[in-house]
């Protein structure tokens, strides 16, 4: 955390405590990552996390495409905090080991289901062109279905705040959030 002053929980004011319980206390169940930036600006760190919360754990999305959205955004934005927590949870959630290496890699093996080549698809085409083609967009929403698109774009948008925060100020991945397999490791490829 090279831009920011360590971290002190003696330090925080009681709008920056309420932030810091209120993380620590809900599904997440510890703080860090870009809340470390975060917390300098409480009101956009209450709406940061709350908006994190409903995005993660209650969304009618497919865990499976939640979290293979969330590598294609950390692959993007190269940000190797939200990488290496993701890529643990992605394969709890049963993403394909090479779905992730397709994603890390920029290169999708033709064995990576078709459902998961349209979601990254998706996002890769939001992020890239700035908007998502007629047919990707159609066959997205007959896949997941249009309340789950309007998810499918929130956890996008969401993930690249994070990792705009976490790499502007040069937030570093925690051990405690998990790590890739070496063969998964984001570092291989910057």
């Amino acid at each position: 955390m090279s831009r920011l002053p360590e971290f002190d929980l003696g330090t925080l004011d009681v709008a920056q405590e309420n932030i810091y319980e209120g993380i620590i206390s809900g599904p997440r169940g510890k703080f860090g990552g870009p809340f470390y930036a975060l917390i300098h600006a409480p009101e956009i760190a209450d709406a940061t996390q709350a908006l994190g919360t409903v995005l993660r754990f209650n969304t009618k999305l497919d865990p499976r495409y939640r979290e293979t959205a969330i590598l294609v955004a950390a692959r993007f934005w190269l940000n190797a905090v939200e990488w290496d927590a993701h890529v643990p949870i992605a394969i709890n959630v049963d993403v394909p080991i090479e779905c992730i290496e397709g994603i890390l890699e920029q290169k999708m093996p033709d064995s990576v289901a078709s459902e998961y080549q349209l979601v990254i698809r998706f996002c890769q085409e939001l992020l890239e062109k700035k908007q998502v083609s007629d047919a990707v967009y159609f066959e997205t929403r007959e896949l997941v279905g249009l309340e789950q698109v309007v998810e499918l774009v929130s956890v996008i948008g969401y993930f690249g705040l994070l990792a705009m925060q976490l790499n502007t100020f040069q937030i570093t991945p925690d051990p405690r959030d998990g790590k890739p397999p070496a063969n998964l490791m984001l570092s291989r490829v910057r």
